[in-house]
């Protein structure tokens, strides 16, 4: 008997591996987030980044839209697929694109590992990265926007999540 190879065969084994980037490079930063599927875990976040941003918190958010042709601003809103309010990485009730915050050193510098259940690698590739200004207030403001935004001020820096070349 002679059994013929499918080519859905391996998309198990393709997605519990899957791996996917986020490149950043313009004036402000310089880095990559790496998202990785870890069977049982949910996905790893790898942040390496560098550049012009000021020492302190930056709020880090997955936008809905992967569309750069007018720079960050045409990345629509923070992934939210289950309507939810905002709120940081660990909180439950949350927009699944809700990361928190990163904090850059003295030296422009940012390297931190992340961990969330909120998504899988699969949902979020062609959407978009985005690094804002502020801090992220993850909800807990007292203004309308907070539940919306975080009032993590403007976007300045942002990248599409590709497939990773480890994925292919």
């Amino acid at each position: 008997m002679v059994v013929k190879w499918k080519p859905y065969d391996n998309v198990r084994l393709w997605y519990i591996g899957m791996e996917a980037v986020a490149v950043l490079n313009n004036e402000h930063v310089q880095g990559t987030v790496v998202f990785r599927q870890i069977p049982r875990k949910g996905v790893e976040i790898s942040v390496d980044i560098k550049g012009a941003l000021k020492p302190g918190e930056h709020g880090l958010h997955i936008h809905r839209s992967g569309d750069l042709r007018r720079g960050c601003d045409s990345c629509c809103s923070h992934y939210n697929p289950s309507n939810k309010m905002h709120g940081g990485l660990e909180s439950e009730e949350s927009h699944a694109g809700d990361l928190g915050n990163i904090t850059i050193d003295g030296e422009g510098r940012c390297a931190v590992t992340l961990t969330t259940k909120k998504f899988k690698v699969k949902d979020i590739v062609g959407r978009s990265l985005i690094i804002h200004q502020d801090r992220d207030d993850l909800g807990k403001g007292r203004n309308k926007d907070s539940k919306l935004t975080g009032n993590s001020g403007p976007r300045l820096a942002c990248a599409v999540i590709g497939i990773s070349e480890e994925s292919c």
